[in-house]
């Protein structure tokens, strides 16, 4: 689900380069953590190692500071607009 809101907010946010970078950082640490990084790891004991290691904790944990901070811009853009509308 957070995957699909940071697509959502990624479709909409398409001018503002900071947001991408961060929402496709948060998508990339996801993806690698789920299916790349275990393919990357052959045999039984490095896979069971990667394993032991928690590896979708941190891919969602980053995938969390990626909507943190998608989410801040996109607050801080949609505060400054009425801003600007009223000053003009």
């Amino acid at each position: 689900m957070p995957a699909t809101v940071l697509l959502a907010v990624l479709a909409t946010r398409r001018g503002d380069r900071g947001t991408a970078v961060a929402g496709w950082i948060g998508l990339v640490a996801l993806a690698a953590s789920g299916t790349i990084l275990p393919l990357v790891f052959g045999g039984r004991r490095l896979a069971l190692l990667y394993e032991a290691a928690s590896p979708y904790f941190f891919g969602t944990l980053v995938l969390f500071g990626a909507l943190v901070v998608v989410t801040v811009r996109v607050k801080r853009a949609a505060a400054v607009q009425p801003l600007a509308a009223d000053n003009a």
